[in-house]
């Protein structure tokens, strides 16, 4: 199963509170793992950086070195996660 989720961890630091709001909701790596019937593989970083506030000219630009703090610097705090886990069947 792969999915994205809001990071628990860049929420808590933002202190940004939306009620009722879908993107409201996020999760920690340790409420992942506990999902029962699935076992956490990996996860990936993305969108360090407010990239879709940046004028369209210059996303592309700053799109790499985004990628490059939400993976290897920052990963534990980027704005969202891919998280890959498997069935424990």
């Amino acid at each position: 199963m792969i999915f994205d989720i809001p990071s628990a961890y860049r929420r808590q630091r933002t202190r940004k509170k939306i009620e009722g709001w879908h993107g409201a909701y996020s999760c920690s790596l340790s409420d992942l793992k506990k999902i029962g019937k699935f076992t956490f593989q990996k996860y990936y970083g993305i969108m360090f950086l407010p990239i879709h506030h940046f004028p369209k000219k210059l996303r592309s630009t700053f799109m790499k070195f985004d990628l490059f703090l939400a993976n290897y610097i920052f990963k534990k705090y980027s704005s969202y996660w891919v998280v890959e886990m498997n069935n424990k069947i």
